[in-house]
């Protein structure tokens, strides 16, 4: 069942019985990597039914320190959509991180920035982020690879959104072997020049490692070009370990000359300092 987190009026008594028809039984939890704030709502029909027109809001900042205290409920499919029909303009429902580990529906404000489960619609921004890794895609490759993996139960690609645009996406994907336990693995992770340092990138790992706890897996990993030092920095903060230096070897099969092996090698100038 989908999980609800709330820190406003959806834990009071009344309001649960007006919006779902029974009362919420929820667990203390937190949301990680919001502030709170104050948003007033224009909409009259919602200030006369809660009393006031000024409400708690919360926006992402991206600070593991951060913290907004409220309760995680259960709820079905049907109560979420009376959810989003109870919240007024100014809110929009994302996906979030708690300090339990799980991932839970929360109302945040519609202006702040916001990761999502990706769309086929997305693969023109992804494109455009890919070359800003280094590698050059082409948007219809994207689209047909995306679409593909969109459809596989043991992926996902989650995407960062802020002022309306794609600003970041990550794939997570899972992956076995006869010498480990399964684990998520990171498969790209980009943010927008633009929006890097920001929190973002955080928030995506964040849902790729709640992702891995959902399906099981006590570990998630990565690799990094060598090159990549300020990307290696960001994985360190994380709390991630460089736990060994290996070479990546390729061979092809359809006849393809040497070149085509180059769309694997970004573009991208050294970072060491």
């Amino acid at each position: 069942m989908p999980l609800l987190f709330s820190y406003g009026t959806l834990r009071q008594e009344a309001v649960q019985l007006s919006t779902f028809g029974r009362r919420l039984h929820g667990q203390p939890d937190e949301l990680v990597g919001f502030e709170q704030g104050v948003l007033t709502v224009e909409d009259p029909e919602f200030v006369a039914k809660s009393g006031r027109r000024d409400h708690a809001v919360v926006r992402y900042d991206g600070r593991s320190g951060s913290r907004v205290a409220g309760a995680v409920f259960e709820v079905t499919d049907a109560e979420l959509a009376r959810a989003d029909r109870y919240e007024p303009p100014g809110y929009r429902r994302v996906a979030a991180p708690l300090a339990s580990g799980r991932l839970a529906w929360v109302y945040a404000d519609a202006r702040s920035a916001f990761v999502r489960p990706a769309l086929a619609s997305d693969a023109a921004a992804m494109a455009d982020l890919t070359g800003q890794l280094g590698y050059d895609v082409d948007v219809r490759a994207v689209t047909r690879r995306l679409s593909r993996i969109l459809a596989r139960a043991d992926r996902r690609v989650f995407a960062a959104e802020s002022g309306g645009r794609v600003v970041g996406c990550l794939l997570a994907e899972l992956v076995e072997s006869l010498d480990s336990d399964p684990a998520v693995a990171i498969g790209g992770l980009v943010v927008d020049a633009q929006h890097r340092g920001t929190g973002i990138g955080r928030a995506l790992m964040q849902h790729a490692e709640a992702w891995a706890r959902e399906q099981g897996c006590s570990m998630v990993r990565l690799r990094s070009s060598a090159t990549r030092r300020a990307a290696h920095r960001f994985y360190e903060r994380l709390g991630y370990v460089n736990v060994k230096t290996q070479y990546t070897f390729a061979r092809l099969l359809d006849g393809s000359g040497p070149e085509a092996l180059n769309t694997l090698v970004p573009r991208v100038a050294d970072e060491t300092p």
